[in-house]
This record gives C-alpha cells, structure tokens and sequence, in this order.
C-alpha cells in the first residue's frame, strides 16, 4: 500500500466517520476532483505535445535554411 503523504492520520479518521452519513457526498466530491484531475492533464498533455511540434517544425525550418546558405555558397 502506498503511504499518504497529503494526509494526517488524523485527518483520514476524521473522513471515515463522516462516510456513514454522507457517503455518497464523499464518492460524489472524489469523483469530481478525479474529472476535474483529468481534464488538468489532459490539457497538459496537448500542450507538451504542441510545444514539441512547434520545436521539430523550427529546428526542421533551421535545417533547412542552413542548406539553402551552404548550397548559395558553393
């Protein structure tokens, strides 16, 4: 089992005793924050996959450009 490190163990007994008379509250609010988690990385992932096609489409346009003064050169 993975150790809690966000947690309290007093904080984690607090939760349990609230689960017999609002646990569907509980499961409702955990489902939100995992959406919610989800969506965070979702957009994180399209935006390092956006960066990384930005810095292959520069470096391929840098390339390209270096041939082009080499071969006016030559």
């Amino acid at each position: 089992m993975k150790k809690n490190t966000l947690m309290t163990p007093e904080t984690i007994k607090e939760i349990e005793s609230l689960i017999p008379d609002h646990g569907e509250a509980l499961i409702r609010w955990g489902a939100q924050l995992h959406r919610d988690g989800i969506v965070k990385g979702g957009i994180g992932a399209v935006i390092g996959m956006a960066i990384g096609l930005i810095a292959v489409s520069v470096k391929d346009s840098w390339k390209k450009i270096d041939n082009n003064e080499e071969e006016e050169e030559s």
